[in-house]
């Protein structure tokens, strides 16, 4: 089993950057400064700084993290259509219950600890490598292409924390935050009868069950591979 770091250095770079921008559009109303700049050229500049970005971190030093991590990819249902996303998981939680299994993000990760992590080689995983490689690099550089931004962003995490810890925080339910900007831009709700709702709670149940069957059979694809491959779960 390969880290991602290796794949970042053995996929074909273009099409490694042309899956990222298909699969995260560029957001026209966040560029500045580009209203005298055609989509061709704004997508060249950001295809040039992807490249880049890629080759930034096939070169980093990887620091390997105290327990073994996976990506893994699963099935889940996006829009009404069967889709796959992906998750991080701790290998050593390979050997308790598969179906209690939980993924984790990495933006919050040292881009040199996600450099280390493994990517499982279960035939769905391959399968969609380039797009599990642009969801790295998506969430690599969420807050800034050299982290710029994570630090503030890590206190900001450290301080919500402590104030739902100590009890100080300012929590307003999620119901009352939609009521007062209802209320403020003067709409009458549109809110689901009974039956409807009931529905609807189903349709989501549904889709949440399918996704974790999906996710705890390829967990299942992965621990056996790595049995037969001899893998030591713990770093």
């Amino acid at each position: 089993m390969k880290t991602i770091q290796e794949y970042l250095r053995e996929l074909d770079r273009d099409k490694l950057v042309d899956t990222y921008l298909y699969e995260y559009p560029l957001d026209f109303n966040q560029l500045e400064n580009c209203q005298d700049r055609t989509v061709r050229e704004l997508r060249n500049t950001v295809k040039e700084r992807l490249l880049a970005f890629v080759d930034t971190l096939a070169d980093l030093e990887p620091v390997p993290t105290e327990n073994k991590s996976i990506f893994i990819a699963f099935r889940y249902i996006r829009d009404d259509f069967d889709d796959v996303t992906f998750t991080l998981i701790n290998a050593k939680d390979l050997e308790g219950d598969l179906s209690k299994v939980q993924g984790y993000a990495i933006e919050f990760n040292k881009q040199a600890e996600v450099m280390s992590f493994y990517v499982s080689n279960a035939p769905l995983t391959q399968r969609y490598i380039y797009e599990l490689a642009a969801h790295v690099i998506y969430e690599a550089s969420f807050f800034g292409f050299e982290q710029e931004d994570l630090e503030e962003e890590l206190d900001k995490l450290k301080n919500s924390v402590e104030e739902v810890e100590n009890g100080s925080a300012e929590l307003t339910p999620y119901e009352d935050v939609f009521a007062d900007l209802y209320a403020e831009l003067g709409i009458e709700p549109d809110e689901e009868s009974e039956d409807e709702h009931e529905l609807h709670m189903k349709v989501i149940d549904a889709r949440i069950r399918y996704s974790e069957h999906s996710k705890t059979k390829e967990l299942r694809v992965l621990k056996d591979l790595l049995e037969n491959e001899g893998f030591e779960y713990k770093g």
